[in-house]
């Protein structure tokens, strides 16, 4: 069984999300987040090795992944936490999922498509609809940018490629090439929708292309150069063709 990794969310790093959850249980009826999504995208898809409740599936309990941390002079040692309980309170809207990358990248893979099995065509498109207003945009680029800006939140992005809060994650509203520390190579197309998990998770989806992409890592602390860079040079690869052949 694949390694199983802990999503999380880059963005709300310490951050209390019961309040999601009880949003979707409320207006579904279901009792937990997670069985709603069982029901409705991991079941259609195929997911099995996906849970809130690690303690309840021994199966993923004991293929999860060890967690790592990157100590200031830039050795990993084991991490004394693995910050996500594995006797949780509540499921939560933002974090807190175990998964494996293979079952994971089945919902990246069904939101490219767009065939209509987990939304309405129409509907799924608007997770790469920007959301922010002019004024909103110009404080989220202030933020993510200026005075040595927000790594774990802009994901390594430069400001060129004009990153802007979607419904279902940051779109890229020009081609995305280099990032703030000086890469050159282009890595995706404008246009790519994009999120993160708070291990140093990151994963695209670019309809332009037709590609998916997802880097997981289980390394704190959430911002990891070494692991965004990493993410960086597997992304120019790709498009550049010298992983895949193709350059797109």
């Amino acid at each position: 069984m694949p390694l199983i990794f802990e999503p999380g969310t880059a963005w709300a790093y310490g951050a209390n999300f019961e309040w999601l959850s009880q949003v979707i249980e409320r207006a579904t009826g279901a009792a937990y987040l997670g069985d709603y999504l069982r029901e409705n995208i991991w079941e259609p898809l195929g997911i099995k090795a996906a849970t809130f409740q690690v303690h309840t599936r021994p199966d993923i309990l004991e293929a999860r992944s060890d967690m790592s941390f990157r100590v200031p002079d830039g050795p990993l040692v084991p991490s004394p936490t693995r910050f996500f309980p594995e006797h949780p309170e509540y499921h939560s809207g933002g974090g807190g999922l175990h998964a494996s990358p293979a079952e994971y990248i089945k919902l990246l893979i069904a939101v490219l498509r767009n065939d209509g099995k987990l939304l309405k065509p129409e509907t799924l498109d608007l997770l790469f609809e920007p959301q922010l207003t002019p004024a909103v945009t110009e404080t989220l680029e202030t933020t993510l940018f200026e005075n040595g800006g927000q790594p774990a939140l802009s994901q390594n992005l430069p400001r060129s490629a004009r990153p802007i809060q979607a419904l279902g994650g940051v779109v890229s509203r020009n081609d995305v090439v280099g990032d703030v520390f000086g890469g050159e190579g282009k890595r995706r197309n404008k246009g790519t929708l994009t999120w993160g998990g708070l291990p140093n998770l990151v994963w695209t989806v670019d309809r332009k292309a037709g590609i998916v992409l997802f880097y997981a890592t289980q390394v704190l602390p959430p911002g990891d150069k070494i692991s965004l860079d990493a993410f960086r040079r597997f992304e120019e690869a790709i498009y550049s063709g010298e992983i895949g052949g193709s350059k797109l």
